[in-house]
């Protein structure tokens, strides 16, 4: 995830909780964590530009490259497949057409269960989206609807996002396309300025409109879920006054439930779970800047230097105490790859089970050198020397 995400993360809610003595004591330094020697290293003149991704024994490095086209050399993304257990190559795709002029930008990958992976490409014809299946060849290229944002679904179904679309009148809307995984446009649809994408199994819109009670009048909010064929499942009707952000806070939980975090006048900061039905199931009180990941089996809930684990219906399975010195604490807790928690502590990152909180793995930070990347299952790669290089250790 960005940086930018990351700051994205934390402005709405730190502004809205009430700011206390949240920081946390001095803790003793330690020395970074010591990882075991590279299963293998990759060294390319090219730059590792994604998190690479595992399909059964085959690694994914996604990497820039370039093409001569008309008169210029164009950046393209290349896609390298490799043994996971040797990093020897298998194949590489480049995302380009050949004979098409000017390619401009290409879209972050996504992946589906069989292995196949897709792009959206834009060059100086209109937006392409690209199909490569497990084997490196081209399934299919098909000519999509300007857009800025591509989705993989859980049932492989394809989600492309044009922001602030705008018609023959000059208004502006979010559109978004829906294909399936033969490349056949399925659906489309309006949706709100504040929309989001959760863990592949809806497309939420943020809906605001003047609502007026024995307080006067305000702006009320209703989340509508649609699911991958843009088909309506359900709406929910947050309380007045009450605020949230779909971009940043709502997610799946086992069982079907869907938890958003919202802040209520008079309640502070409280999860509401929400059925199919969009009926309310629990709700729980949470700190204001507290940070809150869903994971297997439930939710976890960090603050005050505590880590706690839920389970889908809200109930406590367990704490640990964390002590982590960072001004906010929606900085520390991720989603893993293998629904594990990702921690990011003061000098090290954690890899810990949602159920037992105890610690899987670790890892060092990031620095302005090197990037450190866990995929899954012990796997975590390390991206230096200005990307041109990745190693990768089984922890």
């Amino acid at each position: 995830m960005t940086f930018k995400k990351y700051v994205n993360k934390c402005i709405a809610w730190v502004l809205i909780a009430i700011i206390g003595a949240m920081i946390a004591k001095p803790v003793s330094a330690q020395s970074n964590p010591v990882l075991p020697v590279p299963v293998w290293e990759w060294k390319g003149a090219d730059q590792i530009i994604e998190t690479p991704y595992h399909y059964k024994n085959t690694a994914y490095l996604v990497t820039s490259g370039e093409v001569a086209s008309a008169t210029k050399v164009w950046p393209v993304v290349v896609l390298t497949a490799v043994d996971v257990n040797s990093g020897k190559k298998k194949w590489s795709y480049t995302f380009y057409e050949k004979g098409t002029p000017y390619p401009l930008s290409t879209s972050p990958l996504v992946y589906g269960s069989d292995g196949a992976v897709y792009a959206m490409v834009s060059d100086v014809t209109g937006n392409k989206l690209f199909a490569v299946n497990a084997s490196g060849k081209a399934k299919w290229i098909i000519q999509v609807p300007e857009a800025d944002e591509l989705y993989m679904m859980r049932d492989g179904t394809l989600l492309l996002i044009d922001r602030d679309k705008r018609d023959s009148s000059g208004k502006t809307a979010n559109w978004v396309y829906s294909y399936n995984a033969s490349g056949k446009q399925i659906g489309k649809k309006t949706i709100g300025d504040i929309y989001s994408v959760v863990d592949g199994q809806y497309i939420v819109s943020q809906v605001e409109f003047s609502a007026k009670d024995s307080k006067g009048a305000y702006q009320k909010i209703r989340a509508d879920f649609y699911n991958s064929k843009l088909g309506h499942v359900f709406s929910y009707s947050f309380p007045a006054r009450a605020y949230t952000d779909i971009s940043e806070a709502v997610w799946t939980l086992d069982g079907g439930n869907v938890m958003f975090r919202v802040n209520i006048p008079e309640k502070g900061n409280q999860l509401v779970a929400v059925n199919a039905k969009g009926k309310a199931q629990w709700r729980l009180s949470i700190a204001g800047n507290a940070d809150v990941e869903s994971a297997k089996g439930g939710f976890a809930v960090f603050g005050s230097n505590e880590l706690r684990f839920y389970n889908a219906k809200g109930g406590l399975v367990t704490k640990r105490k964390l002590i982590v010195q960072h001004e906010a604490p929606m900085f520390t807790l991720w989603k893993a790859a293998d629904q594990k928690l990702l921690v990011r502590m003061n000098d090290r990152q954690l890899i810990v089970n949602p159920a037992t909180l105890k610690t899987l793995y670790e890892f060092p930070l990031d620095t302005a050198d090197v990037e450190y990347r866990y995929t899954g299952n012990g796997y975590l790669y390390r991206i230096s020397e200005s990307g041109s290089r990745i190693s990768q250790f089984v922890l």
